[in-house]
């Protein structure tokens, strides 16, 4: 799946990036949290916008 997804944004001139997920719950893309890396080895305190903007779905259960 990935090796499609690359190869379709390089069709595109699209840049895939690939993130590492530790820290993508907690930061805010549209607030312009840096997203760090996790290093077990080097544990650092991180600060947050501490804003999450979650967008659902209700759907009616018959």
């Amino acid at each position: 799946m990935r090796l499609k997804l690359k190869a379709m944004c390089n069709r595109y001139g699209l840049t895939y990036l690939e993130q590492e997920e530790s820290y993508t719950s907690k930061a805010s893309f549209l607030d312009g949290d840096e997203i760090p890396v996790y290093n077990a080895d080097n544990p650092t305190e991180y600060s947050f916008s501490g804003v999450v903007a979650v967008c659902t779905k209700l759907s009616k259960v018959n």
